[in-house]
């Protein structure tokens, strides 16, 4: 399933530098360990950020952690969507 999280930067932060090689991502740029908005806006450690990701990585497959997040929306199943978006 697809989730809408909100998240506090630092956790998201957190999230990203430890999985930086292993995941594709899009909408940020990582620049000296450092991660940046692609308006170039660095990503503040207590602001709270809206994301999108799949329920795997939200139950904590692969050693992620989103415990400190909130789901705002389920969107129901990847390929749903996929099929939604392409017809």
């Amino acid at each position: 399933n697809l989730l809408k999280i909100n998240i506090k930067g630092e956790y998201l932060i957190k999230n990203i530098i430890n999985h930086k090689d292993e995941i594709q991502y899009s909408g940020f740029y990582i620049k000296n360990n450092e991660i940046f908005l692609n308006n170039n806006e660095k990503i503040n450690n207590n602001k709270y950020y809206n994301i999108i990701i799949n329920d795997f990585m939200y139950n904590g497959g692969d050693n992620y952690n989103f415990k400190h997040s909130t789901i705002i929306k389920n969107f129901g199943l990847i390929t749903d969507k996929l099929i939604e978006y392409f017809i």
